[in-house]
């Protein structure tokens, strides 16, 4: 947020702003740190509680923290690694394994795939079997034969009462993962990374839930009645999907958004919002950001309310049938209220609130949201 401080600095030296509206802008931006930092830390103290549990009185809590430093040097450095979003713990020494792990003709309605470190990828097939294919990193071993061996005590992989599960919660080891399921519909479907990327394709399942602490989330063909997904660290994508309720939030990232929604409320720290509605469901769109901008792409010919917020960015509106029912222009506070007048029983609200970026909303032409 360096560059927002600075931003407003030379504002008032340049007269834009006052003393006094300066002021409240950095106490809003300061309010905004500390609510990343608090919600970075929550769900880097959630998702470390399951390292290494099985081996937990050799994890201190400095060890943990070490290795949350290691993964985010805040803010500036965080944004940085971003690009990455594939770190690897510094542990020296590993060797490389692969194993296939299958169970034939299974039935089973929940999935929880849950990595400390590696990444996950679900790709649902025509068969009725489970297929997992691992390749692992394993530290701090001398031979292939150790790292095997150190691969299958760390690995849990049971299908039992309507559950699959699979488990590594070992850090001194980076497992990147690809589970092939059966093409259904599931109950629920939860996926928990520490540290690694997840991604998933054609997806069914009435609840579905991400977490990661450092890891871009990139969701295609989504099918759900509720999803939500969270990381502190990575960038999350979310692609030609229908669900009714969609909640995700990254703390330093782009959120790009596109499909069939009935309900989205969507928040960054650190990064853009790109959101592409279409169908005719959507009811209500929340987005919030603190240094990106806000791009929203809506149905045509639908009834809209809005309400656009911004401390430093602009508006822009291309809506037909725009009448405006209040708006402020002031320097440090800008405020677009609107409705539009058409004859559509369907009704959209919608909440677009951002602290130093802009708000572009429009109505779709045909456009397709670029991941």
């Amino acid at each position: 947020m360096n560059e927002e401080r600075t931003r407003i600095l030379q504002m008032v030296k340049e007269g834009k702003l006052s003393v006094n509206e300066a002021l409240t802008l950095l106490e809003e931006l300061e309010k905004a740190k500390k609510s990343q930092e608090k919600k970075h830390e929550e769900i880097v103290n959630e998702l470390s509680t399951v390292i290494d549990s099985q081996d937990k009185e050799k994890v201190t809590g400095s060890t943990l923290q070490s290795a949350a430093d290691k993964i985010f040097g805040f803010v500036d450095t965080a944004i940085s690694k971003i690009k990455e979003l594939d770190l690897d713990f510094n542990f020296g020494k590993y060797e490389n394994v692969s194993h296939v792990y299958e169970k034939k003709d299974v039935n089973f309605g929940e999935m929880v795939i849950d990595i400390a470190n590696g990444s996950i990828q679900v790709i649902p097939w025509d068969q009725n079997d489970v297929r997992i294919e691992c390749e692992a990193k394993v530290y701090r071993v001398q031979t292939v034969d150790e790292a095997k061996e150190a691969l299958f005590q760390n690995v849990i992989f049971t299908i039992e009462e309507n559950k699959l599960r699979f488990s590594t919660q070992q850090k001194l080891m980076k497992v990147n993962t690809i589970l092939y399921v059966p093409q259904s519909s599931y109950e629920r479907v939860r996926l928990r990374t520490f540290n690694g990327p997840i991604s998933g394709e054609k997806l069914t399942t009435k609840d579905f839930k991400i977490k990661a602490a450092n890891g871009k989330i990139d969701i295609n063909q989504l099918t759900s009645k509720h999803a939500e997904i969270e990381t502190a660290n990575g960038h999350i994508a979310v692609a030609n999907s229908q669900v009714e309720d969609f909640e995700a939030e990254t703390v330093n990232g782009r959120l790009s958004l596109e499909g069939d929604f009935e309900k989205v409320d969507v928040q960054t720290f650190n990064g853009n919002i790109d959101c592409i509605i279409k169908g005719n469901t959507c009811k209500y769109i929340q987005t919030r950001a603190v240094t990106g901008a806000i791009d929203l792409i809506v149905p045509d010919g639908i009834t809209i309310e809005g309400e656009l917020k911004s401390n430093l960015g602009g508006f822009t509106v291309e809506l037909d049938d725009l009448q405006i029912v209040e708006e402020k222009s002031e320097m440090a506070q800008k405020l677009f209220r609107f409705k539009t007048n058409n004859k559509s029983e369907q009704k959209l609200h919608v909440l677009a609130d951002t602290k130093t970026g802009s708000i572009t909303m429009k109505k779709q032409k045909g456009i397709v949201l670029v991941k």
